[in-house]
Parts: structure tokens; sequence; C-alpha cells
């Protein structure tokens, strides 16, 4: 029997509305080790506002990020940079 390894990357609910148009609507999306997720659709469609999300660039309306799997680290952005070495 084999289990799904928790998420080293969450995020949970999530929601953004920029410039008055919701650009998220409670999106969920759990990237577990080893995994290598792509994001893909057309113009718009909020792939750089999602990116920009779980690098903490963009706040959430709604929602949140964790980092680090059982550890359940809501992220800051000095928790993103710690956790995945991003600036």
């Amino acid at each position: 029997r084999t289990y799904a390894a928790p998420p080293v990357l969450e995020l949970a609910g999530a929601s953004l509305v920029r410039g008055g148009a919701q650009v998220l609507h409670h999106m969920s999306l759990a990237v577990r080790a080893g995994e290598h997720p792509a994001i893909l659709g057309p113009n718009g469609s909020g792939k750089s506002s999602l990116t920009r999300l779980l690098t903490l660039q963009l706040a959430l309306n709604a929602g949140h990020v964790v980092a680090d799997g059982p550890r359940a680290t809501v992220l800051t952005s000095e928790g993103l940079s710690q956790a995945f070495g991003v600036a």
C-alpha cells in the first residue's frame, strides 16, 4: 500500500482580485516532492498571478499558502526565502 507524500507547497482556497476582476476563485494546488507541475492556460487566465502568489509577490484576498509538508508553515516572505531559496 502506498500513500501520497504530504505536499511541500500547498495553495488552499486561494482567491485573488486584481483591478476589479476575479483572477482566481477558491483555487487549491498541492505539489509533492518530486512533482513538476506545469501551469498552462491562455493569455489572461491567471498563470502569472498564480506564480506571483506562490512566491509571495502578491497577497491573497482569501486562502493561504503553506510550505514544507508536515510542518505546515504558513508562508511569509522570510519563510519562503528560507524554505525554497526565493528572494
